[in-house]
C-alpha cells in the first residue's frame, strides 16, 4: 500500500513524517535540509511508495501569506513536477510549530535536543499530517 507523506518547510530544513501501512497514524521521520529534500523525497520513494504530499502552507491568522508561502508554492509546483503521480495537497499549518513546541517538552526528551529546530520541524511534518488524516475520516 502506498504512504503520504508529509512535510513541513523551512529555508534551511523540512521535517518529515509518513503514514503507518494502514494509512492512519502519522510517524514522524528524521528531518533533512531543505537542498536535500528531492533527493530524500527518491529514496522514501524507492524505500515506500508514497501517492501523496502534504505540505504545510504557511500563512498568517487572518490567512494572509507569510514571508516563506511564496516558497511554499514553489515547491509544490515542483513536486507536482517531479512525483506526477503524487496528489499534493496543501495542508493548513498555522500553530503547529508552537504545538510541536509543547509536545517535546511534554515528550521527556532532554532540553537541548527538544530545542533544537529540526526536531520542532519533524514533529510540525507529523502533527500536519495527522491532521490532514484526521480530517479524512
Amino acid at each position: 500500500m502506498k504512504r503520504t507523506i508529509g512535510i513541513d518547510y523551512g529555508a534551511k530544513r523540512c521535517g518529515l513524517a509518513r503514514t503507518d501501512a494502514l494509512g492512519l497514524m502519522a510517524h514522524y521521520l528524521e528531518p533533512c535540509a531543505t537542498a536535500e529534500l528531492l533527493d530524500r523525497l527518491d529514496a522514501l520513494a524507492l524505500e515506500t511508495p508514497f501517492d501523496r504530499l502534504v505540505l504545510g502552507l504557511p500563512q498568517r491568522f487572518d490567512l494572509r501569506p507569510t514571508h516563506s508561502t511564496e516558497a511554499v508554492l514553489t515547491l509544490a509546483q515542483q513536486l507536482r513536477e517531479r512525483y506526477p503521480e503524487a496528489e499534493v495537497v496543501l495542508w493548513d499549518e498555522r500553530l503547529t510549530s508552537k504545538l510541536a513546541r509543547q509536545v517535546l517538552h511534554a515528550s521527556g526528551l532532554p532540553r537541548r535536543r527538544r530545542e533544537r529546530k529540526d526536531e520542532i520541524n519533524s514533529v510540525s511534518a507529523t502533527l500536519i499530517l495527522q491532521n490532514y488524516l484526521d480530517s479524512r475520516s
